[in-house]
């Protein structure tokens, strides 16, 4: 929040991660209102997943990004995430 606001959310989901076995966080939704970027609100919000992450013993934080999403990207591995595989999706409607 700022100045009383919502200015950004993070949904997580936390499962069984089958190939290590482990717990595993998925962030299914990250956002930072567009005139609240650069002020320390998104790695705020990321730190503190990580932190609630590592308190209830998640192995590791995974995400998806549209690949147009540049900037996003840049603040991702800024923060110590690595890219890793690509994501395939096939639509069924139009």
């Amino acid at each position: 929040m700022l100045n009383g606001e919502v200015v950004g959310l993070v949904a997580t989901v936390t499962t069984m991660w089958a190939v290590f076995e482990a717990t595993h966080m998925m962030i299914q939704g990250f956002v930072v209102r567009n005139d609240c970027h650069n002020k320390g609100i998104g790695k705020k919000l990321l730190q503190h997943t990580e932190d609630y992450a590592k308190s209830i013993g998640v192995y590791g934080i995974g995400l998806c990004s549209g690949h147009q999403r540049s900037p996003a990207h840049i603040f991702y591995e800024n923060n110590g995430y690595n890219k890793g595989t690509q994501y395939f999706m096939k639509n069924f409607t139009s």
